[in-house]
């Protein structure tokens, strides 16, 4: 109801119900464009000088005092103009406003908290009834986004600065911060448009929440060109943020900046030892981190025996330990190397830390100390690093397995280790027992359930564990046979693990195991049982990662989707033929001209059926997705595949979008790949503007990007300037955002796009950033792998740098499989050896070369590529004894596992292409083809040993059947050209 307006309101109720009433109509009305306490007019109809700069209109503290009075004296309608223009002139009446909230009079207190309240909601009088609509209903912090939302950053200013005082305040700097790294692309968007990049940048001054935040308002200002004072690094907020937070954001504004000396510098001042770490670690200064390492340790004189075996250390010493291994084996430390590793070898196995330790020597190629403090307490480290490490004999030794008793004694080991199963599994559907059970005593129940408490229900027993290692081990060594009647026997046992409420076959740990080995495709023959009317989570999710381009759920939605096309068929047949058409093979019965459309059709339906658990959601209507365009594509069904980039786009979907733009770009439509580059960003920021923070996304903000950058190429390529340099602006202040995740998607977008230059410029402010710790799950590792892996061509040795880095330098921080801790260093090696070779020197590629030899004797990789350039180099002596004793491995090894044909292949391709030993490389290779006479690439490498060794008509003969059998490897066609060539020259040469 309207309150009417009257002259002598205080003849009607007391002065203390009318300020209230007044205040009260305030916030109720304050849901319209402006305030109306009574009937006040509609902000068309208000006076044209209201609605100017109120500022012009007091000139002096008299007209300050007789506005104030006008709050509680005169008409109605004097009251409320005066209310309006205290609410237009908050520069100037602020303090004013505030002293009026404080008064004795209630209405004048009224109206000013009222004022005051509009001001931190970040409303203006000029502002449209439909946004003052949209900022009266959530709270401050919520409204404060939604200003931000709208592009009204000046408003969101005032907001944020009327709320510096109150206890929301810490809320309100949170969510902006949130938001400015969800939704940033947008923001920047705004601000060009209108012209607001100042009010923009004052806004993250005044609310930044972490050291991205800080980060980001340095780089946007030198992207704005604006000058930056030493002592005015960090942000107006970080005056309230911990000293910690505000050490940590000043070091990482230095690094970003590159004054990476200046950045350790600031790092002693902290006396915060993770960032003096990371300091010296990326400025290279490791002796010096070597040497403050080692005085953090409890054992500064060397002694190493001080360190018993059984005696324990806390996890943080160990992890100086580590600090001192990292650091002294990069500056050729020796005597701190060797006394790092002489404790961390000690560590005992149930001591916490006892991963980093082990994993921290193999990093640094100690694989007989690692092999020795992996026992059988850890058979799935064990036999993970065995194998990478290319020593399968400690597998057997380790685990009991004698080699010689393989053959006759397999079946017992199977039978054996299936009733051990079946003996825990029947123990734990014992009652526990207890006192009082047992009237003899309760020593038995008591015996009983101390076994029990050494059963873990959520994972297979130990034996079943040490048999998939052995399982594992056999199929590295050739000896498939055993390997499949292990996997096939285990598979097909009714035997379950897990807890009661939810337990899992058996079947599913095998096809687990599987996944990492040579044999994975035994996945498809094993995943489901003959009669199986459904299949586990896990073991769908297990084939799908065998699959390009294939979800789970995609596996699961073609599985459906097949029983409407043959109804006969059982569920093992129908997952069988799902796996063979997302493979991009054709299964028997399908025809291609009638069942791809009806395959289509299929999927657009409803679900009527799923053969997951009932926990499982139900299908929805359509199944298409990206997998699908792609599946389709793959199977040359270009109009499905266009079908289903229709449906997505219809359904707002994202990447579709890009995706069509993409399309359009790829056929020479320019202009309208432009039209879908830009429905993509319009989409993307339209995602953003439902109520609520959680309608954010980063994946919105990504996608957005990428169309932007999509413009910006078209653009360049049609000539517009202009156009192209307005992109590149935005596009320029968009990656100051504070959001390392989009930082990251968008540098690996930009370099596979062939931009390395920015995403070079990119990558160099999140190497720091991630290094020093991400509020996002960015990794420090994934950036640096990244960034390495693109410049390695351009720049051997500073890939090297960070690669290193990226393994090294995160050790505790960063988890990867346990075979990672050999293949990763060996990588790192293979490329320092490259570098090395590059610039001749010889010390660091016979250091090189013997870590290799350390950490995988049998690698044979750098010796195909690096041997060869090494004799180029004038390094034939050195290169021939390192392919000697390569070679002599090899045939050792072979004598030990004969039907390992992958050794022998290797070690007799790397023969080829070293040019040696090609009489005794020809035996190991014929004997390879012996065993697997169907392998198109062991018959390769006996005809480049034969072309080699002169006899050119036997190799051509042998490679034209490989190309039969394998027409899709190109070099294939590339050898059969190479022999033909040289057979003709032959011909040529000869005497007529």
């Amino acid at each position: 109801m309207k309150q009417k307006s009257t002259n002598t309101p205080s003849r009607l109720m007391r002065p203390a119900l009318i300020g209230l009433a007044h205040a009260f109509a305030l916030v109720v009305t304050a849901a319209a464009a402006l305030p109306s306490f009574a009937q006040s007019p509609k902000r068309s109809e208000l006076p044209d000088a209201l609605l100017k700069d109120d500022a012009a209109e007091i000139e002096s503290s008299e007209d300050t005092i007789s506005l104030l009075d006008q709050l509680s004296k005169g008409r109605y309608s004097s009251r409320q103009q005066a209310t309006l223009r205290m609410w237009g002139s908050r520069d100037e009446l602020r303090d004013q406003v505030q002293r009026a909230a404080r008064d004795s009079n209630p209405e004048v207190s009224g109206r000013a908290k009222w004022i005051l309240d509009q001001w931190r909601r970040g409303t203006s009088p000029g502002m449209p009834p439909r946004v003052m609509r949209l900022l009266q209903k959530g709270d401050d912090p919520a409204a404060i986004v939604e200003l931000i939302e709208l592009g009204r950053f000046a408003d969101a200013v005032v907001a944020v600065q009327e709320s510096a005082q109150s206890i929301e305040f810490e809320r309100i700097k949170q969510k902006v911060t949130n938001a400015f790294t969800m939704r940033f692309p947008f923001y920047i968007e705004h601000a060009m448009q209108d012209d607001s990049l100042p009010d923009l940048l004052r806004l993250i001054d005044l609310s930044a929440a972490n050291k991205e935040m800080a980060v980001c308002r340095v780089r946007l200002m030198d992207a704005m060109g604006i000058k930056i004072d030493d002592d005015a690094l960090l942000p107006s907020a970080a005056a309230q943020w911990v000293p910690a937070l505000q050490d940590e954001a000043m070091v990482a504004i230095v690094m970003v900046r590159g004054e990476q000396d200046k950045a350790i510098e600031l790092a002693k001042e902290s006396s915060n030892d993770n960032l003096i770490r990371i300091g010296l670690m990326l400025g290279g200064r490791w002796q010096e981190l070597a040497d403050r390492s080692i005085k953090k340790t409890s054992l500064v004189d060397g002694d190493t025996s001080e360190k018993s075996s059984d005696q324990s250390m806390s996890l943080s010493e160990i992890t100086r330990w580590v600090h001192v291994l990292v650091a002294a084996d990069r500056c050729s430390d020796e005597s701190k190397a060797s006394q790092a590793i002489g404790v961390l070898s000690k560590v005992p196995s149930e001591q916490e830390g006892f991963g980093l330790a082990w994993k921290s020597l193999a990093l640094h190629g100690q694989m007989e100390l690692v092999l020795k403090m992996l026992d059988r307490k850890h058979p799935n480290e064990l036999v993970d690093v065995a194998l990478a490490a290319s020593r399968p004999e400690a597998i057997f030794e380790k685990l009991n397995f004698r080699l010689s008793d393989l053959d006759s004694e397999l079946h017992l080991w199977i039978d054996e280790t299936i009733d051990k199963q079946l003996a825990d599994i029947a123990l734990l559907q014992q009652p526990a027992g207890g006192q009082g059970e047992n009237r003899r005593g309760n020593q038995p129940a008591i015996g009983r359930r101390n076994i029990r408490d050494q059963v873990n229900p959520d994972v297979p027993n130990e034996a079943i564990i040490q048999l998939m290692g052995l399982m594992k081990c056999l199929l590295a060594v050739g000896r498939d046979d055993a390997a499949w009647e292990i996997a096939e026997r285990l598979a097909n046992e009714p035997l379950q693990f897990g807890p009661s409420r939810d337990p899992r076959p058996l079947r599913d740990y095998v096809v687990q195991n599987l996944l990492s080995t040579s044999r994975s495709e035994w996945v498809f023959q094993l995943v489901v049982a003959e009669d199986a009317k459904t299949v586990s989570a896990t073991a769908q999710w297990c084939a799908a990662r065998l699959l390009d381009d294939t979800e789970s759920m995609t596996l699961r939605s073609m599985t459906d989707a097949l029983k409407r096309l043959y109804r006969q068929a059982s569920f093992p047949e129908r997952f069988s033929m799902a796996c063979d058409l997302l493979r991009g093979d054709m299964p028997q019965g399908f025809e291609p001209d009638r069942d791809f459309e009806r395959l289509y059709e299929a999927l657009n339906s409803r679900a009527s059926v799923g053969f997951l658990n009932s926990r499982m959601p139900p299908l929805d209507r359509s199944q298409i997705n990206h997998d699908y365009v792609k599946f389709f594509a793959r199977h040359g069904q270009t109009e499905l595949a266009t079908k289903c980039l229709s449906d997505l786009a219809r359904k707002g979907d994202l990447d579709a979008f890009y995706e069509l733009a993409l399309y359009e770009a790829s056929s020479g439509n320019v202009q309208r790949a432009d039209q879908f580059f830009d429905l993509t960003w319009k989409r993307a920021r339209a995602n953003g503007q439902s109520p609520g923070l959680k309608r954010f996304r980063e994946a919105d903000a990504i996608a957005g990007m990428k169309s932007l950058v999509g413009r910006w190429m078209g653009a360049k390529h049609q000539g517009d300037n202009v156009l192209a340099a307005d992109f590149r602006r935005q596009i320029d202040l968009t990656l100051c955002s504070p959001s390392t995740e989009f930082c990251d998607s968008i540098a690996e977008h930009l370099a596979d796009l062939g931009a390395e230059s920015m995403a070079k410029e990119v990558y160099e402010v999140l190497l720091p950033m991630t290094a020093m710790g991400s509020a996002e799950a960015t990794e420090f590792y994934d950036v640096a792998r990244k960034y390495s892996t693109m410049i390695r061509e351009q720049d051997g040795e500073a890939a090297v740098r960070w690669f290193d880095l990226a393994v090294g330098g995160t050790l505790e921080s960063t988890y990867f499989r346990s075979s990672a801790y050999v293949t990763l260093p060996i990588y790192i090696r293979r490329w320092a050896l490259e570098a090395a070779i590059d610039r001749n020197d010889r010390v660091a590629v016979a250091e090189h070369l013997s870590r290799l030899n350390q950490l995988d004797p049998m690698d044979i990789s750098f010796a195909e590529e690096q041997l060869p350039k090494m004799r180029t180099a004038g390094m034939t002596e050195l290169a021939d004894k390192v392919f000697d004793e390569l070679f002599e491995r090899g045939k050792t090894h072979l004598k030990r596992f004969p039907m390992d044909v992958t050794v022998g292949n290797n070690v007799a391709w790397v023969a080829a292409m070293n040019d040696r030993r090609l009489d005794d490389a020809v035996e190991l290779s014929e004997r390879t083809v012996f065993l697997e006479p169907d392998s198109a690439i062991y018959r390769d490498t006996l005809a480049e040993i034969l072309f080699r060794l002169g006899r050119k008509k036997e190799a051509l003969h042998i490679e034209e059947s490989c190309l039969l059998d394998d027409p899709t490897q190109w070099h294939l066609y590339e050898q059969v050209s190479k022999y033909r060539d040289a057979l003709a020259n032959e011909s040529v040469q000869l005497p007529r």
